[in-house]
């Protein structure tokens, strides 16, 4: 690399532009910094922490391209975000993890009793029970997918045969002899080949009225599986249309008026989530300290770095991060593309694979899966 170039013959307007752009890129580095370590503090603390999170991987982004730009005209000022990225690599690995994914047979080789594939799926209604010819796209996936344990979330009623029927659900999901339905704790679904021992849900609290605990004898243990639909970012369809229009550079005054709520209502919504997940951290550490395996699934509506995530995984692994690959998207709508369906079991459990299927968009959430085995 040359040395800096101010000296050389440079007129004043170059000198100041250069500082100038300096200037900038280290913004840009200070807000990386600061989205990357947002996840540790909670809303109710500082409002706009969450909203630092959600710009994480923009900031990513722009923070390479600083490393180019300097690298292209030769000059060490590459290593001002260089070194911002380093310091920020095990956020980069939690919101893109970029594992091995190749298949060692491990899985295959356990016995059936010490090992299980566990898929969460938020169905959105089944897509308003939408039935051609007497089938359902997402209900096909899962039968394809053919995981041990199932846990949906938003699960769709309806008695009007013209639609998708509980009876036309379990009757192509018959694979599964054991099957739990709480649709008043938001849709929550499970679907198993384990015996369900039982079911229960925090009664009289309003933050965790869409989680459901469930104990599945395993035949040597017992698993506690939590099926979880967090509070969601409070976004109407207005606002989901105006960030769709933004992310096309598409607006109007309406539109503009209406993006003003989008912070406010998602700032909200995570205080509300941050409520929860400090009720559901404190359930888990209880139920770590009675059973020895416990894994936790759902739509958790708050990406990779974010407090709620990084709350959860102070407890419990991830199974993405240990062993998928990619952003893994799992939301698909209005461009809002990011992973918010979690798989995170506890240590003495081992992800062997973990993957978001993204093979039909019937619901605004893809499914993810993993492949689990009791250590």
């Amino acid at each position: 690399m040359k040395p800096d170039d101010e000296k050389n013959g440079k007129s004043p307007l170059s000198r100041f532009l250069k500082k100038l752009i300096t200037l900038v890129n280290i913004l840009f580095v200070l807000a990386l910094l600061l989205s990357a370590w947002s996840q540790r503090i909670s809303p109710e603390t500082v409002s706009w922490s969450n909203l630092m999170g959600l710009i994480f991987p923009i900031l990513i982004i722009t923070n390479g391209l600083w490393v180019l730009a300097w690298i292209l005209q030769f000059n060490v000022r590459f290593l001002i975000s260089a070194v911002a990225l380093f310091i920020c690599w095990g956020e980069v690995q939690t919101y893109c993890p970029m594992n091995d994914t190749t298949d060692t047979g491990v899985y295959e080789e356990v016995p059936k009793t010490l090992k299980f594939k566990l898929l969460s799926y938020n169905v959105m209604g089944w897509n308003t029970n939408k039935k051609v010819n007497g089938h359902n796209e997402s209900v096909d996936l899962i039968q394809d997918i053919n995981a041990d344990i199932v846990c949906i979330q938003e699960s769709g009623y309806t008695k009007n045969k013209k639609y998708l029927t509980t009876e036309d659900i379990h009757n192509q999901l018959s694979q599964y002899k054991y099957i739990q339905d709480n649709p008043r704790q938001g849709g929550l679904v499970l679907f198993s080949k384990f015996p369900i021992v039982k079911s229960w849900y925090k009664r009289g609290t309003t933050n965790l009225r869409q989680t459901v605990f469930y104990a599945l004898n395993m035949g040597t243990d017992t698993l506690i599986v939590i099926n979880n639909h967090l509070v969601s970012t409070g976004l109407s369809a207005n606002n989901r249309i105006v960030f769709d229009s933004i992310s096309h550079l598409r607006n109007s005054t309406g539109e503009l008026a209406n993006a003003i709520e989008i912070p406010k209502k998602l700032v909200k919504r995570s205080q509300v989530r941050a409520q929860q997940i400090e009720e559901l951290c404190t359930e888990i550490d209880l139920l770590k300290q009675r059973y020895r395996y416990v894994i936790l699934c759902g739509d958790l509506n708050d990406s990779p770095i974010s407090y709620t995530h990084y709350r959860l995984h102070q407890l419990l692994n991830d199974a993405y991060v240990d062993k998928g690959r990619g952003p893994g998207i799992s939301y698909n709508k209005n461009r809002l593309w990011v992973r918010i369906d979690h798989i995170m079991p506890c240590d003495h459990l081992e992800t062997t694979r973990c993957a978001v299927i993204h093979k039909t968009r019937n619901s605004d959430h893809y499914p993810i899966v993993a492949n689990i085995l009791l250590k």
